[in-house]
């Protein structure tokens, strides 16, 4: 994977791996969240939307489990 600096005032950057599915969002705080199946598509949308931090909120942090082995219910999904 390699890294790609986002502008953002969520987010820093992120790395996805397309044959894997894997996306690792990094914060600006340094807090890294690793998310499991998720398609290109996703990807693409994130990092050409004008507000990246808003696409992932909306559209990745409830919906993606995360890699560690918690999938959670989407009400108990937390960014």
């Amino acid at each position: 994977m390699h890294r790609i600096a986002v502008s953002s005032r969520l987010i820093a950057e992120i790395a996805y791996d397309p044959d894997l599915k894997h996306l690792d969002v990094t914060f600006q705080d340094g807090v890294v969240r690793e998310l499991a199946e998720v398609p290109t598509e996703t990807v693409s949308g994130l990092l050409t939307a004008t507000s990246p931090g808003n696409y992932y909120m909306t559209y990745i942090r409830k919906v993606f489990p995360r890699r560690n082995g918690t999938a959670a219910s989407m009400s108990t999904r937390t960014a």
